[in-house]
């Protein structure tokens, strides 16, 4: 297994094959860190609850685009709005 820390409480999580992403928020969009080439291939998403330190919507657009087939999982006040 391979954990890649990203800003804050943003974490990316590899096994094998597949790729996890942790909480998508806005210290780690703004802070550079986030190439396209670490949003490829994402398989599922965890949101664990929908502040914008953990949730925010220019990452989540990213996301959709570079990896439009993964699964979201998190709160439903937080799911339901996504635009996945």
């Amino acid at each position: 297994m391979k954990l890649t820390k990203l800003v804050h409480a943003c974490l990316i999580v590899e096994k094998g094959d597949r790729k996890i992403l942790v909480d998508p928020g806005n210290y780690s969009w703004q802070s550079g860190l986030v190439k396209s080439e670490l949003l490829k291939g994402i398989d599922a998403v965890v949101i664990t609850h929908g502040h914008p330190d953990h949730l925010h919507k220019d990452f989540v657009k990213a996301v959709v685009e570079y990896s439009p087939d993964a699964f979201w999982h998190g709160p439903q006040e937080v799911t339901v709005n996504l635009p996945v």
